[in-house]
């Protein structure tokens, strides 16, 4: 259970059913299809009455999984169902990863007063130790970057992640790894963005799939200005189902293509990430892009770090060369 970050139930009696427990380590080793046909199982035994804990765990476990195969609408659903019967029970430390989820919906179809009002309701009804999950904090950073406040994101996205490093969050790794790289390069904050970088690519070495594996391709992307990377990043993901993570690949590979001149594969490439988050609803992406390349490129900053800082993160790109996996 600590590669959800639930550390704090290690000196509880789990009474995790074992649907449950394998629908959440599927969704930790990239495979939240599997998942979801494993929570069904769970669904059933939570709905006999097994154990206090079963059902918040269950609606978050599918809240996650539908967030990464796209199904952003029954993700909404989930979460509100976890957050009420969490609240009714008084289940204080499972509520905001679910909120986490719904913020991060919100954000990216642009309800920014939608998401602070469920930011408020996890803060006022939810124990400290709940709020200060990644999943919750990292959306918590996102959406006041998108109230324009970039350097107090990065503040609350680095030190959310320097927390959450004694526990395994795979899932989350895939989810805010790419931002966190992204933030730390506008600052800039070269020796963040490194570390980062190479500990997204170290831990997509310990667990193979298009998730992972994706992540790192697009942090080390960013990080080296390498638009070989990103190009691998969007051919990793293209046919894994993660739309919201290939919009961005795709996103993130044109903007660099076009700087480079490569404007047939870019202009194909900007196609293929509006095509993804408009299956989303993602409103807020799509009025990035559509504004124009040149604001657009504000997403992928412009190089403010020499080749020679960088070196570190090359070398954890030979981790994740085809012949290592």
């Amino acid at each position: 259970m600590d590669k959800l970050g639930f550390g704090e139930r290690a000196r509880e009696p789990d009474r995790t059913p074992p649907h449950l427990r394998l629908g959440l380590a599927l969704i930790e080793a990239d495979r939240p299809e599997e998942a979801r046909l494993a929570l069904q199982g769970a669904s059933a035994v939570a709905l006999r009455g097994h154990g206090p804990t079963s059902d918040p765990l269950y609606h978050w476990a599918l809240a996650c999984s539908s967030w990464l195969v796209g199904r952003w609408d029954e993700a909404l659903i989930e979460v509100e169902q976890g957050l009420a019967a969490a609240e009714s029970r008084a289940m204080t430390v499972h509520g905001a990863p679910m909120a986490g989820v719904g913020i991060m919906v919100a954000v990216h179809r642009d309800d920014l007063a939608g998401g602070w009002r469920l930011l408020e309701r996890v803060q006022q009804r939810f124990a400290a130790r709940s709020v200060s999950d990644l999943w919750f904090r990292g959306a918590e950073a996102l959406l006041v970057e998108a109230e324009g406040r970039p350097q107090v994101a990065l503040d609350l996205l680095a030190d959310a992640w320097d927390q959450a490093r004694p526990f395994t969050h795979a899932s989350a790794d895939r989810v805010f790894g790419p931002a966190l790289v992204r933030l730390a390069l506008r600052s800039p904050d070269c020796e963040l963005a490194r570390s980062v970088a190479d500990e997204v690519a170290i831990r997509a070495q310990e667990l193979a799939g298009a998730g992972p594996r994706g992540a790192a391709l697009r942090c080390l992307g960013m990080f080296d200005e390498d638009a070989a990377l990103l190009e691998e990043a969007v051919a990793t993901l293209r046919p894994a189902g993660r739309p919201f993570e290939f919009a961005g690949a795709c996103e993130q590979a044109s903007a660099w293509l076009a700087r480079a001149g490569a404007r047939q594969r870019s202009q194909s490439l900007f196609a293929h990430a509006l095509t993804a988050y408009r299956s989303l609803g993602a409103a807020r992406d799509i009025e990035r892009m559509l504004a124009g390349r040149a604001r657009w490129g504000e997403a992928i900053p412009l190089a403010h770090h020499r080749r020679a800082e960088r070196q570190p993160a090359v070398a954890a790109r030979t981790r994740l060369q085809p012949s290592a996996w």
